[in-house]
């Protein structure tokens, strides 16, 4: 499933498998693979803060099952690493240590047990708190995409949840749809391509995808309430 995790150990009795992924797969997939002498050399000072079932492990205790972790969705930290090592923001020279130090970031969200918040935040608190991160993200993920239609189907992906679950929540969390939020956010950036002075009217709508400068004036006046050419720059 998109956007998800999982981490497990491969005992000496399992072989390693390999999966043919299908033509319409477009998915990306992260392997980070480590030795347990690794672990141990690495984490070993802090060995008895492991997750329990990776220090069973690490003490050579067998188990019938080599999954250490229920498959959950990644966190938005854990989205951005990932994303950050599958097209990393370095110069190749510099790409040995970045990776050394990523590598090391997301070990440490998967080897040790996840913070409780349970006994901290309350259950609606969490629920309010997840649903604000995932507005956060819908907003972000709108923002890259200005100059293009609104894909409920792509963004509900990027987010990993179902389409029609992720404009209702978005729509409790926000007061507006998604649809609302893409305009406003189309037409604040092209508000501000004017006031700097930069873009006419017609570039400006250009610019955040209106093709018609009817259907642009039009939306600018309802969002803003007058018209694109009072932002420019006299």
């Amino acid at each position: 499933m998109p956007s998800t995790m999982v981490v497990f150990h491969r005992t000496p009795r399992e072989a390693l498998t390999a999966t043919r992924m299908t033509v319409e797969d477009k998915d990306d997939y992260l392997v980070l693979s480590v030795t347990p002498k690794w672990i141990i050399q690495t984490f070993g000072s802090r060995k008895e803060a492991l997750h329990p079932g990776l220090q069973d492990l690490l003490h050579y205790k067998t188990s019938d099952s080599s999954a250490l972790a229920k498959v959950r969705s990644l966190s938005l930290a854990e989205k951005e690493i990932a994303a950050a090592l599958i097209t990393p923001p370095v110069v190749s020279a510099a790409r040995s240590y970045w990776y050394l130090a990523k590598v090391l970031e997301i070990l440490t969200h998967h080897l040790f047990p996840p913070i409780n918040l349970a006994s901290s935040e309350p259950f609606c608190s969490k629920i309010k708190r997840i649903d604000r991160e995932r507005s956060d993200a819908c907003i972000a993920w709108l923002k890259e995409r200005l100059d293009e239609p609104l894909n409920l189907n792509d963004l509900a992906r990027h987010i990993g949840c179902a389409p029609h679950y992720l404009s209702r929540q978005f729509k409790k969390s926000t007061g507006l749809t998604l649809k609302q939020q893409h305009r406003a956010l189309r037409i604040d950036h092209a508000a501000t391509l004017l006031s700097e002075g930069d873009y006419n009217v017609t570039e400006a709508a250009m610019e955040v995808g209106y093709n018609s400068l009817s259907h642009f004036s039009k939306a600018f006046m309802e969002e803003k309430g007058c018209l694109p050419s009072d932002f420019l720059n006299d």
